[in-house]
């Protein structure tokens, strides 16, 4: 019953070979998933700033036997690299914190992370919180037009509360040659949206 809508399309997107981005990792359930279905010629690339949400992203992995398929990169992605600091109040009801206290985290730009790895994505799935303005836009141009799918959770409230253009990030997105599609999951404040080459 875990957003149905988003298991069921990345289930149909990610293929065998595949190099999945789950950006926003949490407990891992994407990565679990995704490292399932790109199979042992694919790889998933997961990016989680949070030191607590990588030791259960890791354990969860290694109880699935898909560790070896998966990069865990600790680190957030943002339009900026270098050091961040983060409040875990604001890291979502989903974060494996208790919700006070903050902590220093790194921060990547996904072009410059693509560039400087060699690894580019097929597809991509990314929940972060209110950070998604930050991560996308020219300095991720590169790497979104590259994947044929993108999976984005959309944190309406949040942006507007930082002043950010929902719409604009969205017009943005389309930008990158893909046609948005409304998921179905959707309360209050959120949405999810997918982005998919129209072929």
């Amino acid at each position: 019953t875990y957003e149905r809508d988003v298991l069921h399309f990345l289930a149909a997107n990610l293929r065998s070979g595949d190099v999945f981005f789950d950006v926003g990792v949490y407990i891992g359930v994407y990565s679990v998933l995704g490292a399932a279905q790109v199979g042992a010629s694919g790889r998933v690339i997961s990016f989680e700033p949070d030191p607590m949400s990588q030791v259960m992203a890791r354990r969860n992995l290694m109880l699935n036997g898909l560790l070896a398929r998966v990069r865990l990169v600790a680190a957030a992605v943002s339009e900026h690299d270098g050091p961040i600091l983060l409040d875990a109040a604001h890291l979502g009801e989903s974060t494996s914190r208790e919700g006070s206290g903050s902590f220093e985290a790194r921060c990547v730009r996904l072009d410059a992370w693509c560039e400087e790895s060699g690894i580019w994505p097929d597809v991509i799935k990314m929940d972060i919180e209110g950070g998604e303005v930050l991560a996308l836009g020219e300095h991720a141009r590169r790497t979104v037009e590259h994947a044929r799918a993108v999976v984005l959770e959309v944190h309406e409230d949040r942006l507007t509360e930082q002043g950010h253009d929902v719409q604009r990030m969205l017009d943005w997105l389309a930008s990158t040659g893909k046609q948005l599609v409304a998921l179905e999951s959707r309360w209050t404040g959120n949405f999810n949206v997918a982005a998919v080459v129209d072929r």
